[in-house]
């Protein structure tokens, strides 16, 4: 369900989609709290969130040569960002390129090509 769908629902709570809405509310956060302590622990301080979304990415042909074939997997690795956040990331999904551009100073300008990337080329980047 998309997000502005949920947040209408709970900004307007319309009739006859939940019987009470602040106990739905309540309940999801104790589920999700049982999870957190579930798959991290009891002690929230020393929760990590990448620690719950990681990305694994394993060769396409490699990977599948026993012994030397995990050699050329990456990850499992932690990941920031969420399904409904700007770095769009879930357990099956990273991002493929980052640019931070600095307007005031192209040279300070980054782009970020991860695993994989390393033989493209993009028109526009080459000056």
């Amino acid at each position: 369900m998309a997000t502005v769908v949920i947040e209408r629902l709970l900004r307007e709570r319309p009739a006859g989609w939940f019987e009470d809405y602040d106990e739905l509310l309540l309940r999801t956060l104790v589920d999700a709290v049982e999870e957190g302590i579930r798959i991290q622990g009891r002690d929230v301080g020393r929760w990590k969130y990448g620690a719950y979304l990681n990305v694994a990415i394993n060769h396409p042909v490699l990977h599948r040569v026993p012994w030397v074939g995990k050699y050329f997997d990456i990850g499992p690795v932690p990941m920031s960002g969420g399904g409904t956040t700007v770095k769009q990331t879930t357990r099956t999904l990273a991002p493929s390129m980052r640019m931070n551009a600095d307007l005031g100073d192209w040279d300070r300008s980054l782009l970020n090509i991860l695993i994989g990337q390393s033989g493209c080329r993009s028109p526009a980047l080459s000056g």
